[in-house]
């Protein structure tokens, strides 16, 4: 058995496929090299999808993370002394170009745009010098590159994501296509809290929670895109933070309060009455439910032991407890199979009738 290339992102199996996944993965396993440039807001799943793709496909995925100092010998290679000799490390992006691994440049928009600028000819998928070594390497076939971003490379206008930088139009120009990564739509997100709500047993009460998690986190997100204000909203990661969480507290609103403390006050008093509504919805709606499948659905029987005075085989005992279970059940279906057993068919039509009040 061959070993694992520990390069190669182990399956989230809480992982729910949503978006751009299917497009990402046939461009990343066509085997061209198209660079893709992925933008969206913050945690909503851009890496995460770059890193299950590779999972899937069992490609090697080589992530380095931007900030402004990030350069090139972090990202190509550099010297070092070992042992008193000079040796020459080769960084990430070498490393991916010559093994033909997924390069993920992770926030990219964080980097300063000078120091990307040696990545213009790797975007190109051609040969490239490798000065340190005074060598042309020529790119693996399997090599290719995928970008995130929270923005397109213009700077963050609304100033939400402070430290991003406007980006060199040649070095955009390089990406093949460019995608825009939603947030997860609602039942992305309550399959995403039911995988991570895997500690309530009761499966009702699970999908309950998971429900008015996703909901609650949606209706916030609709509020910004429909107001078009800059405020917070409850990301996926968060949401995912909040499940965690409940794990450890065993309170839904403890676990909320705790994950909603890193907004100011005003954010975080919102969101705590619109979970409140969001439960108190949830509660009536349940008595309602309750009280319509409590709706009183009589049977009506016949004599109950005799016919022509002969006794038809069933106690009043089992037809009090057989008219329990069909205002229960409020189908007729389920009495109609028991009294098959004891009646004919027509005696059956005869004497029974059913009439929901």
């Amino acid at each position: 058995m061959s070993k694992k290339n520990a390069l190669v992102p182990e399956i989230d199996q809480k992982y729910v496929k949503f978006g751009h996944y299917e497009l990402l993965k046939k461009t990343i396993d066509s085997g061209l090299f198209v660079p893709v440039f992925i933008t969206g807001d913050t945690s909503n799943g851009k890496s995460t999808m770059v890193e299950q793709v590779c999972a899937e496909l069992g490609r090697g995925c080589i992530r380095i993370n931007f900030n402004e100092n990030t350069d090139e010998d972090q990202l190509m290679g550099y010297k070092t002394l070992q042992n008193g000799n000079i040796e020459i490390v080769e960084a990430g992006v070498m490393r991916a170009l010559r093994e033909g691994h997924v390069l993920l440049l992770d926030e990219i928009d964080a980097g300063n745009p000078n120091s990307l600028m040696c990545l213009q000819p790797i975007l190109e998928g051609k040969s490239y010098y490798f000065k340190l070594k005074n060598e042309i390497v020529t790119p693996h076939p399997n090599f290719t590159i995928v970008a995130t971003a929270n923005t397109t490379g213009k700077g963050s206008l609304d100033g939400r994501y402070v430290g991003t930088n406007v980006l060199n139009e040649a070095f955009l120009e390089r990406f093949s296509y460019n995608l825009n990564q939603d947030y997860p739509p609602v039942e992305v997100e309550q399959s995403i809290a039911h995988y991570y709500l895997d500690f309530i047993t009761d499966e009702e009460e699970r999908t309950e929670f998971a429900e008015s998690l996703s909901k609650w986190s949606q209706a916030i997100k609709k509020h910004r895109e429909n107001t078009q204000e800059n405020t917070e909203v409850i990301t996926t990661r968060r949401l995912i933070h909040i499940c965690k969480i409940f794990s450890i507290t065993e309170d839904i609103t403890e676990a909320i309060k705790l994950a909603l403390n890193r907004f100011d006050e005003t954010h975080k008093s919102a969101f705590l009455m619109l979970w409140q509504a969001t439960q108190d919805t949830a509660q009536k709606k349940k008595e309602l439910l309750k009280k319509q499948n409590n709706k009183e659905s009589d049977c009506v029987l016949p004599d109950l032991s005799t016919d022509d005075d002969k006794p038809i085989g069933i106690t009043h005992k089992e037809l009090e407890e057989l008219n329990e279970l069909y205002k229960e059940t409020r189908d007729p279906k389920v009495i109609e199979n028991y009294f098959r057993t004891h009646l004919s068919a027509e005696a059956f039509r005869t004497n029974f009738k059913f009439d929901d009040k």
